[in-house]
């Protein structure tokens, strides 16, 4: 079971891709699309409830146009 400060990291990355993805406009489908995961899989990170792996984090950041670490800020 994971930890509360697992739990805690889990739910900012959700939040800060949340955000990134409001802010260029995005769908969770296009993000999906751009990011080659399903929209699923995008529901389940923003809700904190996925760990993605760093090549889905790579991907996420090329397809919301951002740098790496702004996925993580706030860790």
């Amino acid at each position: 079971m994971p930890d509360k400060v697992s739990i805690r990291s889990l739910k900012v990355l959700g939040q800060n891709i949340h955000r990134l993805r409001n802010a260029a406009k995005l769908s969770q489908d296009t993000l999906a699309v751009k990011a080659n995961v399903t929209k699923r899989y995008v529901q389940m990170i923003e809700a904190g409830q996925k760990c993605p792996t760093l090549f889905t984090l790579k991907r996420l950041s090329v397809a919301l146009n951002c740098q790496y670490d702004a996925l993580l800020a706030g860790f």
